[in-house]
């Protein structure tokens, strides 16, 4: 019985992560030269988040680059998601 609220929590943590991850990935995507976020479909709500997600991750990474401030987010939420799922959720 002890172990259904963390089961619950490391659920929801693993959908945040994977939201994020979504978003980050998509904009990794989307930003290729040649293209515009505000004339794809959900573009501009990715635009919003993924400013949101790197303005904050500056804070803790030092990373100016935008592509490789996206590739190293993304692993950081892969390995997140595979501690909160092998550490918490059983």
């Amino acid at each position: 019985m002890e172990q259904f609220p963390l089961n619950i929590l490391g659920y929801l943590i693993n959908c945040f992560l994977i939201i994020l991850f979504v978003v980050v990935l998509a904009k990794f995507i989307l930003t290729r030269p040649g293209k515009d976020l505000n004339t794809i479909f959900l573009g501009p709500i990715i635009k919003d988040f993924s400013e949101i997600i790197f303005n904050q991750a500056r804070k803790f990474i030092p990373i100016e680059e935008e592509s490789n401030l996206s590739i190293t987010l993304l692993v950081v939420f892969v390995v997140l998601f595979w501690v909160v799922s092998y550490f918490i959720i059983k």
